[in-house]
């Protein structure tokens, strides 16, 4: 049976054409009806450049013209070809010498109009996804099974290049996500008082197994601050920074605890097991108020806030319980330190304190009294209630002699 070539050729999917060595087409195969628009006839006997798009033209004719001077080897190109309806189709282009010293040129044009379309949206949206990862405030990185690094935001470059070691800690984390497929959460301090929170976040294949690991870094400094800072406020005095009542029963009872405990709650070394409190009010105070103003006690009361924390031992606490009432605790004392402690405080209260606002100088005394229990008896409203009544006593002695 004789086999058509031209009838085999129309069974092709991709465009073949025939020109002679001036660029005449001569055969063209169905495939430009289904494709571009045109009838063989259409173009049988026109050149074939005129059918390029302008902008390619030129290339082309030079990429054709090297054909000629090497026709042993096939050279592949792109290049847009106009359809009927006015329109370019872009094609992959294999270009050949035909056989048997004809100087007809052989061109197979495959259509990747499609594929090309979508290599430009897979490209315009891994810019989207560059875009919208480099400007989000986390810095992104993924891990695949064997701890490499896939991909990263710009941000997440710069934490790990600024911190020796990270990289590999948290690849090896990401190990940890591989083997168990559970997520892992850290918090990380950086340099300069910074802190990030890590999350470690396993991506899944359809049967469940851990293909990959996205590493999520989150700026927490903020955060934290504002944490630290309403822990502060909730447990100390606004105006003098000292502790407040809710946070001196949470020191008093540390230093309630026996001796190996409160070494490890406070640092404290070895005592005697004995607690004293200091009720301190201060004498003339309302006066002061009264005189200069509040602004004025406020000022009085910060600087006696800073005498009370100088003078007392390391370890010791010192609060402000409200008005013009102090409170020190002191943990294993004698009666001969407890008194020279109480000695210090009442020369320190006493001395003058200058009011730069008003250039005026003021003074101001302290009545104190105090109280003791042993350790693991603490009842620590107890206990001030006993060194606030022994602190009246004071003041009602003073003011009968």
């Amino acid at each position: 049976m004789r086999v058509d070539s031209e009838a085999l050729l129309d069974l092709l999917p991709d465009v073949v054409v025939v020109m002679e060595a001036d660029s005449t087409i001569v055969y063209v195969n169905a495939a430009v009806t289904t494709i571009l628009g045109w009838a063989p006839e259409d173009l049988v006997g026109r050149t074939g450049f005129e059918l390029v798009h302008p902008d390619e033209r030129e290339e082309a004719i030079l990429r054709i013209a090297a054909q000629v001077e090497e026709p042993e080897v096939m050279r592949r190109h792109h290049v847009e070809i106009a359809r009927r309806d006015g329109g370019f189709t872009k094609f992959e282009m294999l270009a050949a010498v035909e056989p048997g010293d004809t100087g007809r040129f052989l061109l197979v044009l495959r259509d990747i109009s499609e594929r090309d379309e979508a290599q430009k949206r897979l490209h315009r949206s891994d810019e989207q996804l560059r875009a919208l990862t480099e400007n989000v405030p986390d810095a992104l990185g993924r891990f695949d099974r064997a701890g490499h690094l896939e991909f990263s935001t710009r941000s997440f470059d710069e934490l790990v290049a600024a911190e020796s070691g990270l990289l590999e800690r948290w690849a090896a984390h990401a190990a940890e996500v591989v083997a168990s497929g559970e997520r892992v959460d850290i918090d990380h301090e950086l340099g300069g008082g910074r802190w990030i929170e890590v999350r470690f976040v396993p991506e899944r294949t359809p049967d469940g197994a851990t293909s990959h690991v996205l590493v999520i870094a989150t700026d927490v400094t903020a955060r934290r601050e504002h944490e630290q800072r309403l822990v502060t406020a909730a447990g100390h005095d606004p105006l003098t920074g000292l502790p407040n009542r809710r946070r001196l029963h949470e020191l008093a009872e540390r230093l309630a605890l026996p001796g190996p405990e409160r070494r490890r709650a406070l640092g404290a070394g070895e005592g005697r097991g004995v607690l004293a409190a200091a009720f301190i009010d201060l004498d003339g105070f309302k006066e002061v108020n009264d005189r200069y103003g509040h602004a004025a006690g406020d000022a009085v009361l910060v600087r006696v806030a800073r005498r009370l924390g100088d003078v007392v031992r390391p370890g010791d606490v010192v609060a402000r319980l409200g008005g013009d009432e102090f409170v020190m605790l002191c943990r294993d004392v004698t009666t001969d330190e407890l008194t020279s402690i109480a000695e210090r405080i009442a020369r320190t209260v006493a001395e003058p304190i200058h009011l730069p606002d008003l250039d005026e100088e003021v003074r101001v005394g302290a009545s104190l009294g105090v109280a003791t229990t042993e350790s693991g008896e603490l009842d620590l409203d107890r206990l001030l209630d006993r060194a606030d009544h022994e602190m009246y006593r004071v003041k009602q002695s003073r003011k009968g002699s």
